[in-house]
């Protein structure tokens, strides 16, 4: 019988449409019980060390707290039975030990520890892979930014055209945009890579009872063996942690979203600005062979969606008194598939970016469709500082715009006959003012200091 999944992260058609399959591996069955097992290897260590269990119980617990002896399949069995995970997992650890040393195992920390400290080391072993393709895209939008920093085009609110502004400068928005972005994941890892052991309550009453002074000892040591922070109050609490790392991916499937939405619009046949790549074998459309249908850039919103709905059911992520076993079913889905389509949307938007067909001359095409109307706020500030005044200086140029709309002439021509314009503008300040290459204000200096800033920081 072949393989079938019923979940899209999974399917053998859809997975690499929704993830892909090093973060995948991640946060499989198998990756996820390696880490309960590793936090169990830390604590026998530390405890040996502390002389809480004796060394060579805590060496056999660490040789056999492996994927070689710890089977997946066991720890499913076990679970079935037991109704509880990570029980399972401690027992199937006890069956492979020898006699004298399954009685250490856990020596007075809790399966919530593993449980916790498991899911900080989860992510931090996927943090790796969404800075490796996140500094690709910066990198490629870089790149972009400065091929482009001169090419023209026009600026747009509403859908409705404004100003010139460069390809150059919306690219390197983009790229300052994932930047910011990638600092706040980074800074934030100081919250969410926490590790934990310190028992069921978070307080380990009873090693503190039998060894005193020693339960804070243990605690630190564990973080620093795993390569985790250290809480000086146990994490228990703080679900947030969690949702921190959640709400800072979404940011970054909200910028893709962002990237994907304009290239989209762009690729409008009547805009023709922009097209995502399209391989030779590519078929848009089962019925209209001319068609190069934005698969990609809808396939990037349309995960984007479900990353914000994993950020609002995290967000309701809470418990009852100092825990309970609400927030597992809601972590252990929403904080992998978050991960999964992260990544899976950042190496899309790699390809579609790397590969982005950019065609300058429609920009240019564009920036003068409205026959220069575009640069009536420039006209109409060189006329209100010249002494016309700001408010009548608006009210001509809606006038002035109304007949280029009405007659189909061209703004510039119009300006050089209107007299009220000519008391206050030769026809060398017209032409001044309506050259776009002169007009792009801050766009420059703006250009330098966001690639400055993302260079310096070693990208």
């Amino acid at each position: 019988m072949e393989e079938y999944n019923s979940h899209p992260i999974d399917m053998l058609l859809y997975r690499e449409e929704f993830g892909n399959e090093e973060m995948r591996a991640i946060f499989n069955e198998k990756n996820i019980i390696k880490k309960w097992l590793r936090v169990d290897a830390a604590v026998a260590r530390v405890e040996a060390e502390l002389g809480i269990i004796p060394l060579a119980a805590a060496e056999e617990i660490e040789r056999k707290a492996t994927g070689d002896f710890v089977k997946v399949s066991r720890v499913a069995e076990l679970a079935r039975q037991k109704g509880l995970d990570i029980a399972a997992e401690f027992t199937a650890l006890a069956e492979v030990c020898e006699e004298s040393a399954r009685e250490y195992i856990r020596m007075g920390v809790g399966g919530i520890d593993n449980y916790d400290t498991a899911w900080a080391l989860l992510i931090k072993e996927a943090l790796e892979l969404i800075y490796r393709d996140l500094d690709k895209l910066i990198g490629i939008l870089v790149r972009l930014t400065k091929e482009h920093r001169s090419t023209l085009t026009v600026g747009r609110t509403f859908g409705q055209h404004e100003g010139p502004i460069t390809f150059g400068y919306k690219t390197a928005m983009w790229a300052k945009e994932l930047y910011q972005c990638r600092c706040l994941l980074k800074e934030g890892q100081k919250h969410y890579l926490v590790g934990k052991a310190s028992g069921t309550i978070g307080n380990l009453s009873s090693l503190e009872k039998v060894y005193p002074g020693k339960g804070s000892t243990l605690e630190e040591k564990v973080c620093k063996k795993i390569g985790l922070n250290c809480p000086d109050i146990t994490i228990l609490f703080s679900r947030r942690r969690f949702m921190q790392v959640v709400i800072n991916l979404t940011y970054i499937a909200n910028a893709i979203d962002n990237i994907a939405t304009e290239i989209f619009n762009r690729q409008r046949p009547e805009i023709g600005e922009l097209q995502e790549p399209f391989r030779k074998d590519q078929v848009a459309s089962t019925v209209s062979p001319h068609k190069r249908n934005p698969y990609g850039c809808n396939i990037l919103s349309g995960l984007a969606e479900l990353v914000r709905a994993n950020a609002a059911a995290i967000l309701q992520s809470t418990w009852f008194d100092e825990r309970d076993h609400r927030r597992m079913p809601v972590e252990s889905s929403v904080i992998p598939s978050t991960f999964i389509y992260v990544s899976g949307m950042l190496q899309r938007a790699v390809f579609i970016c790397g590969n982005l067909l950019i065609n300058s001359t429609r920009m240019l095409e564009n920036l003068n469709l409205l026959k220069g109307l575009n640069f009536s706020e420039l006209v109409a500030t060189a006329l209100a500082t010249r002494g016309l005044g700001r408010y009548t200086a608006y009210a001509l140029m809606r006038e002035i715009a109304q007949t280029v709309y009405r007659e189909g002439i061209e703004f510039r021509s119009v300006l050089r006959s209107h007299e009220t314009v000519r008391q206050y503008l030769s026809d060398e300040d017209i032409d001044e003012l309506l050259d776009p290459k002169s007009s792009l204000g801050l766009i420059e200096s703006q250009i330098g200091k966001t690639l400055s800033e993302i260079e310096k920081s070693g990208l």
